[in-house]
């Protein structure tokens, strides 16, 4: 009798201790953001771009008084700064283009904006057996993004198009190559972002 009274006093207690490290366990997963090929999201804009907070506000305010905003909710930049501490197999694709996406509205508080948003592109010349290079880049790409994010899941795989996305508690990979472009992109979006990454009737990624 005296031990179910004691277990009666005390299950509330360890009830809360349980709760309580949940809730930190939560609150500190949510605070570390991953490091995604080779990008650290706990990194801010001067670390990661090394420009200035004048080159944010152009893109942001600047754009909205100048009338020619892009409409999206970042401001996108290439950051040739950091693209030294990408994944060797990105470099050794030779990108035409790498973008990282910070939060508009955030001038003042430049020292901890951390990105939300990961852009790589590559072109193909047609005449350079594109289909064949093309198809290896992409598998290669596929290897790399289920190494740092988890299962594939085919959304697209057609004459034209091959898409992919992959998902994780903390983002989306979509990787798309479009034969009638000669492209591929490798779009990454956290999930605490206000957007999310889907596909149009023909493949080609686009902003939810």
């Amino acid at each position: 009798m005296m031990k179910e009274k004691y277990y009666k006093k005390k299950f509330p207690i360890i009830k809360k201790i349980i709760l309580f490290f949940l809730i930190l366990n939560s609150f500190y997963s949510s605070a570390q953001k991953p490091i995604v090929f080779g990008v650290n999201f706990n990194s801010n804009w001067y670390d990661l771009t090394n420009l200035s907070a004048l080159q944010y506000w152009t893109q942001d305010e600047g754009a909205k008084q100048r009338g020619d905003d892009n409409g999206l909710s970042w401001v996108i930049v290439e950051f040739e700064y950091s693209k030294n501490k990408l994944d060797k197999r990105l470099l050794d694709l030779d990108l035409d283009e790498t973008y990282m996406g910070f939060r508009k509205g955030n001038y003042s508080n430049l020292k901890s904006l951390k990105p939300e948003l990961l852009l790589f592109s590559k072109i193909y010349n047609p005449n350079e057996r594109f289909y064949e290079k093309a198809v290896q880049d992409r598998r290669m790409l596929e290897r790399m993004i289920g190494s740092n994010i988890g299962n594939e899941k085919i959304l697209f795989d057609d004459e034209n198009a091959f898409a992919a996305k992959w998902s994780n508690q903390f983002g989306t990979a979509i990787l798309t190559c479009r034969f009638d472009d000669h492209e591929i992109i490798l779009m990454y979006l956290l999930k605490d972002s206000n957007k999310s990454l889907t596909l149009d009737k023909n493949g080609r990624i686009i902003f939810n």
